[in-house]
């Protein structure tokens, strides 16, 4: 009876300090207990292992796994919203209109379009005509309409600004589609009036500008001014006082001019300037005359 008391004993004073420990933290299950049994319940009885019981306020692994999953998917969503977005945008991009816009000198041996300058042909001088050929390439993703060719220049003198749209008859307007192109002929001596050069390009429908690239404009105007000129200084009929620097147009062309102040002169990044104005270089002599008109009754229209 000893024995058995003790051992009875020895029980139900570990199911006392079981119930102790269960009491005492709140939350932590007692692995030797079983759920419904008493607390000095003993042996085999005792070691099966019931559920676990969460603490308050913790989330269960259901709950956590959702909180995951949810993260998951809102960081995907996250991703490819960007994604989508920025094909979206290089779709855009690579549908834009973009004109690529370059010019040369051409020469010719014959016709009436063009300068006539003096070309070495082996020992003979052989006269030539010369003229600025403008190739302009659609190289965008959608059609795009070249309206003109646009040269903007402020003078020396004055605060103006002077805009030339050229459109030869037969050329411009035109509508490019994507990957075609059209070749576009003008007068160097629209270059020739320019003294601060601005812009150099081409216009196209909704009025947006192409320009071609500053250097490549740069290297052409120069050439432009050393070789023979038909731009003349005129003296108009109706006003023997008012001088003007003018030449005969075979193309059709606007010309614009338009105020500008000091303060807009000063931050146009010009691509090229003369050292001084066209109507002192031809006085000075300091560009070549080609054969042009000896009179003229007056300027070129001037509209704006």
């Amino acid at each position: 009876m000893r024995a058995g008391g003790a051992s009875c004993l020895s029980r139900g004073a570990w199911g006392i300090r079981a119930a102790a420990a269960d009491m005492t933290t709140p939350g932590i299950p007692c692995d030797n207990a079983v759920p419904g049994a008493p607390a000095g319940s003993s042996g085999a009885q005792t070691r099966a292992r019931g559920p676990s019981i969460p603490r308050r306020g913790s989330p269960t692994d259901w709950e956590r796994g959702s909180v995951q999953t949810a993260d998951i998917i809102a960081i995907y969503g996250a991703g490819l919203s960007s994604v989508l977005a920025f094909a979206q945008a290089a779709t855009a991009w690579r549908g834009r209109a973009r004109l690529d816009v370059s010019a040369s000198f051409a020469y010719v041996g014959a016709g009436d379009f063009g300068t006539p300058v003096a070309a070495m042909a082996g020992r003979d001088v052989q006269e030539m005509r010369v003229y600025v050929e403008f190739i302009v390439r659609n190289v965008g993703g959608r059609p795009c309409q070249v309206s003109a060719v646009m040269i903007e220049a402020v003078g020396h003198e004055g605060g103006s600004r002077t805009i030339f749209q050229i459109s030869p008859a037969g050329t411009l307007p035109v509508v490019l589609d994507p990957g075609t192109s059209v070749e576009v002929k003008i007068e160097k001596e629209h270059l020739d009036l320019a003294e601060n050069l601005a812009f150099l390009g081409v216009v196209d429908g909704p009025g947006r500008r192409h320009s071609m690239p500053p250097d490549q404009a740069r290297t052409l105007v120069r050439e432009a001014w050393s070789l023979p000129t038909r731009v003349a200084v005129f003296q108009r009929r109706d006003d023997p006082t008012d001088r003007v620097v003018a030449f005969q147009v075979a193309e059709q062309a606007k010309f614009t001019q338009r105020p500008i102040d000091a303060r807009t002169r000063k931050h146009i990044n010009f691509v090229v300037s003369r050292p001084k104005s066209v109507m002192n270089t031809l006085k000075d002599h300091d560009q070549p005359r080609a054969n042009a008109p000896s009179d003229a009754s007056s300027s070129p229209e001037v509209s704006g």
